[in-house]
Protein backbone atom coordinates (compact mmCIF):
# COMPACT_ATOMS: atom_id res chain seq x y z
CA UNK A 1 0.00 0.00 0.00
CA UNK A 2 1.30 3.62 -0.65
CA UNK A 3 0.20 6.54 0.72
CA UNK A 4 0.17 10.66 -1.14
CA UNK A 5 2.09 12.48 1.19
CA UNK A 6 3.50 15.65 1.70
CA UNK A 7 5.77 18.06 3.87
CA UNK A 8 3.96 20.88 5.22
CA UNK A 9 3.77 24.37 7.15
CA UNK A 10 0.26 24.43 8.74
CA UNK A 11 -1.23 28.22 8.27
CA UNK A 12 -2.60 30.17 11.60
CA UNK A 13 -6.41 31.51 11.79
CA UNK A 14 -4.63 34.70 10.14
CA UNK A 15 -2.95 33.46 7.33
CA UNK A 16 -6.19 31.66 6.93
CA UNK A 17 -8.77 34.81 7.06
CA UNK A 18 -6.42 36.72 4.72
CA UNK A 19 -6.45 34.15 1.93
CA UNK A 20 -10.33 33.42 2.87
CA UNK A 21 -10.58 37.26 1.94
CA UNK A 22 -8.24 36.83 -0.91
CA UNK A 23 -10.45 34.78 -2.59
CA UNK A 24 -13.39 36.96 -2.27
CA UNK A 25 -11.58 40.27 -4.08
CA UNK A 26 -10.87 37.34 -6.78
CA UNK A 27 -14.13 36.39 -7.35
CA UNK A 28 -15.43 40.35 -6.88
CA UNK A 29 -12.27 40.70 -9.70
CA UNK A 30 -14.40 38.52 -12.18
CA UNK A 31 -11.94 35.71 -12.05
CA UNK A 32 -13.06 32.85 -14.06
CA UNK A 33 -12.67 29.34 -14.29
CA UNK A 34 -11.11 28.84 -10.85
CA UNK A 35 -11.45 26.37 -8.08
CA UNK A 36 -10.84 27.98 -4.55
CA UNK A 37 -9.53 25.97 -1.89
CA UNK A 38 -11.43 25.01 1.15
CA UNK A 39 -10.16 27.04 4.23
CA UNK A 40 -9.23 23.56 5.84
CA UNK A 41 -7.09 22.82 3.13
CA UNK A 42 -5.06 25.91 3.43
CA UNK A 43 -0.68 25.34 3.71
CA UNK A 44 2.56 25.73 2.64
CA UNK A 45 4.23 22.59 1.01
CA UNK A 46 7.70 22.49 1.57
CA UNK A 47 8.21 19.41 -0.29
CA UNK A 48 5.37 17.32 -2.74
CA UNK A 49 6.89 13.40 -1.66
CA UNK A 50 4.29 11.67 -3.64
CA UNK A 51 3.27 7.62 -3.43
CA UNK A 52 5.19 6.59 -0.59
CA UNK A 53 5.13 3.03 0.94
CA UNK A 54 3.88 2.14 4.16
CA UNK A 55 6.99 0.51 5.00
CA UNK A 56 8.96 3.36 4.59
CA UNK A 57 7.09 6.00 6.42
CA UNK A 58 8.25 4.97 9.84
CA UNK A 59 12.13 5.76 8.33
CA UNK A 60 10.06 9.08 6.74
CA UNK A 61 9.43 10.28 9.83
CA UNK A 62 12.20 9.64 11.90
CA UNK A 63 14.58 11.34 9.14
CA UNK A 64 12.22 14.17 9.49
CA UNK A 65 12.51 14.57 13.21
CA UNK A 66 16.41 15.15 12.33
CA UNK A 67 15.63 17.48 9.71
CA UNK A 68 13.60 19.64 12.44
CA UNK A 69 16.02 19.50 15.10
CA UNK A 70 18.07 21.28 13.06
CA UNK A 71 16.13 24.18 12.31
CA UNK A 72 15.05 26.82 14.10
CA UNK A 73 11.23 28.43 14.34
CA UNK A 74 10.95 31.10 11.94
CA UNK A 75 8.18 33.96 10.53
CA UNK A 76 7.18 34.44 7.10
CA UNK A 77 4.85 37.29 6.21
CA UNK A 78 2.48 36.82 3.61
CA UNK A 79 1.82 40.04 2.11
CA UNK A 80 1.25 39.63 -2.28
CA UNK A 81 -0.86 37.89 -4.77
CA UNK A 82 0.88 36.13 -7.41
CA UNK A 83 0.74 32.58 -9.77
CA UNK A 84 2.00 29.59 -11.39
CA UNK A 85 3.81 29.79 -13.25
CA UNK A 86 2.72 33.38 -14.16
CA UNK A 87 0.13 35.60 -14.86
CA UNK A 88 -0.38 35.65 -18.02
CA UNK A 89 -1.17 32.08 -18.38
CA UNK A 90 -1.77 30.97 -14.04
CA UNK A 91 -2.18 27.55 -13.49
CA UNK A 92 -2.49 28.49 -9.57
CA UNK A 93 -3.20 31.90 -7.59
CA UNK A 94 -1.55 31.97 -4.07
CA UNK A 95 -1.07 34.22 -1.22
CA UNK A 96 2.87 34.37 -0.66
CA UNK A 97 5.44 36.29 0.44
CA UNK A 98 6.98 39.74 -1.15
CA UNK A 99 10.49 39.16 -0.40
CA UNK A 100 12.63 36.12 -0.21
CA UNK A 101 12.99 34.56 3.14
CA UNK A 102 16.51 32.29 4.24
CA UNK A 103 14.80 31.05 6.99
CA UNK A 104 12.26 29.37 4.76
CA UNK A 105 14.65 28.29 2.66
CA UNK A 106 17.07 26.66 4.88
CA UNK A 107 13.79 24.61 6.02
CA UNK A 108 12.94 23.74 3.14
CA UNK A 109 16.92 22.95 2.02
CA UNK A 110 16.93 20.90 5.13
CA UNK A 111 13.41 18.89 4.65
CA UNK A 112 14.12 18.02 0.79
CA UNK A 113 17.67 16.93 1.76
CA UNK A 114 16.71 14.32 4.70
CA UNK A 115 13.85 13.11 2.02
CA UNK A 116 16.06 13.33 -0.83
CA UNK A 117 18.41 10.57 1.25
CA UNK A 118 15.56 8.65 1.02
CA UNK A 119 14.99 8.55 -2.73
CA UNK A 120 12.47 11.71 -3.31
CA UNK A 121 13.29 13.65 -5.96
CA UNK A 122 12.08 17.60 -6.41
CA UNK A 123 10.76 19.22 -9.74
CA UNK A 124 10.63 23.00 -8.03
CA UNK A 125 12.74 25.47 -5.80
CA UNK A 126 10.35 26.08 -2.85
CA UNK A 127 8.57 29.07 -2.60
CA UNK A 128 6.86 30.16 0.92
CA UNK A 129 3.20 30.00 -0.48
CA UNK A 130 -0.49 29.09 0.27
CA UNK A 131 -2.63 28.24 -3.01
CA UNK A 132 -5.42 29.95 -3.31
CA UNK A 133 -7.34 28.43 -6.21
CA UNK A 134 -6.30 26.54 -9.27
CA UNK A 135 -7.45 27.59 -12.77
CA UNK A 136 -9.04 26.19 -15.56
CA UNK A 137 -9.28 28.77 -17.65
CA UNK A 138 -5.37 30.08 -18.49
CA UNK A 139 -6.13 33.67 -19.85
CA UNK A 140 -4.25 36.40 -18.28
CA UNK A 141 -4.87 37.50 -15.06
CA UNK A 142 -5.05 40.92 -13.37
CA UNK A 143 -3.87 40.39 -9.58
CA UNK A 144 -5.55 42.67 -7.40
CA UNK A 145 -3.84 44.35 -4.68
CA UNK A 146 -4.24 41.55 -1.49
CA UNK A 147 -6.40 42.97 1.16
CA UNK A 148 -3.90 43.48 3.67
CA UNK A 149 -1.29 40.82 5.53
CA UNK A 150 -0.65 38.06 7.85
CA UNK A 151 2.48 36.88 9.62
CA UNK A 152 3.13 33.29 10.71
CA UNK A 153 5.62 31.75 13.23
CA UNK A 154 6.57 28.70 11.89
CA UNK A 155 7.26 26.05 14.83
CA UNK A 156 6.74 22.62 13.18
CA UNK A 157 6.62 20.64 10.15
CA UNK A 158 3.94 18.52 9.14
CA UNK A 159 3.59 15.00 7.56
CA UNK A 160 0.33 15.28 5.80
CA UNK A 161 -1.46 13.16 3.46
CA UNK A 162 -3.60 13.56 0.76
CA UNK A 163 -6.84 10.99 0.50
CA UNK A 164 -9.59 11.25 -2.42
CA UNK A 165 -12.58 13.10 -1.36
CA UNK A 166 -15.11 12.71 -4.24
CA UNK A 167 -13.88 15.60 -6.80
CA UNK A 168 -11.49 16.77 -4.96
CA UNK A 169 -8.83 15.40 -2.13
CA UNK A 170 -8.88 16.47 2.06
CA UNK A 171 -5.50 16.23 3.80
CA UNK A 172 -4.74 14.74 7.00
CA UNK A 173 -1.82 15.20 9.29
CA UNK A 174 0.05 12.50 10.02
CA UNK A 175 2.56 14.16 12.46
CA UNK A 176 3.43 17.03 13.85
CA UNK A 177 7.23 17.91 14.48
CA UNK A 178 8.39 20.72 16.43
CA UNK A 179 11.26 22.46 15.18
CA UNK A 180 14.63 22.93 17.27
Amino acid sequence: MTRRLFVAIEVNDAVRDLACRAAAVLEDAGLRGARFEPSEKLHSTLAFLGATPQDQLEDLTRSLRRAASRVKPFNIVFDVLGAFPNPSRPRVIWLGSRTSNRAFAECAREVRDTCAALGYTFDNDPHPHVTICRIKDRRPVALPPLPGTAGLEVVRLTLMESLPAGQTTRYEAIERIALA
